[in-house]
Parts: structure tokens; C-alpha cells; sequence
């Protein structure tokens, strides 16, 4: 199984990323996880992958974190202009809707635990727990294309504010 984590792009400059390129990092590990092969084939999702998308999620929630101070710190910041404020108030918005995807994502567990219950006593058909799995999938496939959707979002307001407020 090859690792889903990937290094942030470094700013050769100052040599460090900047916090905001932490979306860029969060859609790189979730386009990863589309190409996790019971989300191409629809298959069930083994307890390798289940940690491997647990332990993505968390690292991306964690380093989402220093992003959302930031965004505090600059809504609070008297320099900016109002136009400055109104954008980054509605990135704001965006990566608060981003943190409530990537959490209902994260829940993938807990139906893939459910489906694994309900089948340990053997009373559906090979049929019903294939469209079973199907179903979670979809499901998630279509969190992480609004996780996707809202990165690219909030990537055009980090593009319009970084010369603004670094």
C-alpha cells in the first residue's frame, strides 16, 4: 500500500510553506483517496484502508487547525481594508464548511462498521451487501468531491488575499 501523505510544497524564500497551503496539501490526500481501490472498484473497504483514511483525515483536520487561526487573526486585523475582510470572512465560511465535510467523511467508520454487523450473521445475499457497499461509497466519493469543490473555492480567495495579507 503506498502512503497517502505528501510533503507541502516549500516556499524557497523564507523556506517554509505558508499556512494557506494547506489546502493544496488536504486535496492532494483527498484525491488520493479516491484512487484507494474499493472506491474504484466499489468494493468493501478493508480495515487497512479505514485507518489509512482515519489517519488522513485527522492529519488533514489538524493541519487545517493553524489555518483557521490564521483566518481569526487576519478577521481581526485592523490594516485590512473591508473589501480584505469581506473576502476572507466568506474563505471563513468556506473552510468552515470544509472542517464539517472532512468530519461527516471521517464517519465512513462508522457505516462500514454498521454494513459489517449487519452482515456478521450471514442473512443477506452476496447481492444486497455489494449494493450495500456501493451505496457507502457513493456516498463518500460524493463528500470527498465536495471536500475537492471547496477547496478549489477557497483557493481562489487564498489567491486574491495572499499579496493582501502576507
Amino acid at each position: 500500500m503506498c502512503s497517502l501523505l505528501i510533503m507541502f510544497h516549500i516556499n524557497p524564500i523564507i523556506n517554509k510553506p505558508h499556512c494557506l497551503d494547506t489546502y493544496n496539501f488536504v486535496s492532494t490526500q483527498f484525491a488520493s483517496i479516491k484512487s484507494i481501490g474499493s472506491f474504484t472498484n466499489f468494493s468493501q473497504i478493508s480495515g487497512q484502508d479505514l485507518i489509512t483514511i482515519s489517519n488522513v483525515t485527522f492529519d488533514c483536520l489538524d493541519k487545517l487547525s493553524e489555518v483557521s487561526s490564521f483566518i481569526e487573526r487576519k478577521l481581526t486585523d485592523v490594516n485590512l481594508n473591508e473589501l480584505a475582510l469581506g473576502q476572507i470572512a466568506k474563505m471563513s465560511d468556506l473552510n468552515n464548511k470544509l472542517h464539517e465535510q472532512i468530519y461527516l467523511f471521517n464517519c465512513i467508520t462508522h457505516d462500514v462498521a454498521l454494513l459489517a454487523k449487519d452482515t456478521a450473521g450471514g442473512t443477506m445475499s452476496q447481492d444486497v451487501i455489494n449494493y450495500i457497499n456501493f451505496d457507502i461509497i457513493n456516498k463518500y466519493k460524493q463528500i470527498v468531491f465536495k471536500i475537492l469543490t471547496l477547496i478549489k473555492k477557497i483557493n481562489v480567495y487564498v489567491e486574491l488575499l495572499k499579496p493582501k495579507i502576507m
